[in-house]
């Protein structure tokens, strides 16, 4: 059995003074206390148990939480792939309903073309024939309105020259 300061046993156990404070508080090591200074009990056989079985659990622990690391990251990486691959395949569908769609707005419009334009483009044209012919009309009755007038006030004017 050796004693040692409470720096120097945090040392020894590589953890903080505070962390062993506690383990004095909780019985799991033995303390001396001598002038007013604190000293810990070290029992060699039981420390390097202690250290060697902590130790192993923690290679153990850490070895265990490598494979699941590596395990997540594979896994991460492959739903990543997968993802891509749905967008692109994704993206392949839409681009082949819009061509398609395309295709068929196409043919509608050939369709429209070949039979109903011919059609369309008479009823144009007989359109813009009635349209001349309204333009026309209104400008003869605006004339003969005109002239009608005159020709009353002529009226008025030769019943007058008349009396």
């Amino acid at each position: 059995m050796s004693r040692v300061t409470i720096a120097e046993a945090s040392e020894h156990f590589k953890v903080s003074k505070e962390a062993i404070h506690n383990r004095v508080r909780r019985g799991t090591l033995k303390s001396i206390t001598e002038n007013g200074v604190k000293y810990i009990v070290l029992e060699e056989e039981k420390v390097t148990t202690t250290n060697s079985k902590l130790h192993e659990y923690l290679q153990s622990d850490n070895t265990s939480l490598k494979e699941k690391i590596t395990a997540l990251e594979n896994e991460n990486r492959d739903l990543r792939e997968r993802n891509i691959k749905m967008l692109i395949d994704d993206k392949e569908k839409i681009e082949k309903i819009y061509k398609d769609k395309d295709e068929q707005l196409k043919n509608i419009l050939q369709t429209i073309s070949i039979n109903l334009l011919p059609e369309n483009a008479q009823v144009t044209q007989s359109v813009e024939a009635e349209i001349v012919d309204l333009s026309e009309k209104k400008q003869k009755p605006k004339k003969k309105k005109s002239k009608k007038k005159k020709s009353k006030k002529s009226k008025k004017k030769s019943k007058k020259e008349k009396k």
